[in-house]
């Protein structure tokens, strides 16, 4: 579980984010959603401990974030960043080997390669392996990463916009892809832009507005005017049996 207690963070005298509070039980699938600049990004680093809090806290699994040492915080969170910055260069399986650093002493062991091979099987790309990681398509590079982050055998994962230049199918298939993985009782919190994507996936929906929680609920609980006062637009909302979307209708002046 992460707990964030009156949350705080900027960066020099620019207040990025202030006076968040928000609770994510296990198993929970957040959408972090806001215009640029509310804050989402730096929301997800700050639980990733990858940005270190102005002042309130962030508790996981009962315990400030700031009293895990980075291995063991290593063993509790993975984090997935928008671009990675990793060797994508390297082989499939020796890419999702990397997500089991936190464990490894001396060198792999025989569990550590056989929860790599457990991980691409659970994913279906076993067959992808030995190939190159910059010779696949974004979406197949995508889950490579969530396979390295599965690797490091966390209770929680944060990812940073996973659907960031993707085309559509690929969008889908990696948000089908997270909400099983929400299904098979991963914690997940994630940024996100498309509205549409979060309502449809996600369990819940945190929306962020010059820095603060506009919205905090159940996905199912967002209605059409949370939506326009979030984004500052005029939106017409479309039902599909029991999917909802919502079609921007101009801006609001």
């Amino acid at each position: 579980m992460v707990n964030i207690k009156h949350l705080d963070f900027s960066y020099g005298k620019y207040d990025v984010l202030h006076d968040v509070n928000v609770q994510v039980r296990g198993g929970d699938f957040w959408a972090v959603i806001g215009p640029n600049g509310s804050g989402k990004s730096t929301l997800i680093k700050c639980i990733a401990a990858i940005l270190h809090v102005k002042s309130g806290t962030i508790l996981i699994d009962g315990k400030s974030s700031v009293n895990y040492t980075a291995n063991q915080l290593a063993q509790t969170v993975a984090y997935i960043p928008q671009t990675e910055k990793g060797d994508l260069q390297s082989l499939v399986f020796d890419t999702v080997l990397a997500g089991r650093k936190p464990y490894i002493r001396w060198k792999p062991s025989e569990d550590d390669y056989g929860k790599v091979a457990d991980v691409l099987h659970q994913l279906g790309i076993e067959h992808l392996s030995m190939r190159y990681v910059n010779a696949l398509s974004g979406g197949q590079q995508q889950t490579v990463m969530i396979a390295r982050a599965l690797a490091q055998q966390t209770k929680i994962l944060l990812l940073d916009e996973p659907t960031a230049n993707l085309d559509l199918r690929h969008q889908l298939e990696i948000m089908n892809l997270l909400k099983m993985l929400s299904f098979n009782g991963l914690t997940i919190v994630m940024s996100l832009h498309d509205i549409n994507l979060a309502i449809r996936y996600a369990s819940h929906v945190l929306m962020l507005k010059d820095g603060g929680v506009l919205v905090s609920d159940l996905a199912d609980h967002v209605t059409q005017t949370h939506i326009e006062n979030l984004y500052n637009i005029k939106v017409e909302m479309i039902t599909n049996g029991d999917v909802r979307y919502y079609v921007p209708l101009g801006v609001e002046t």
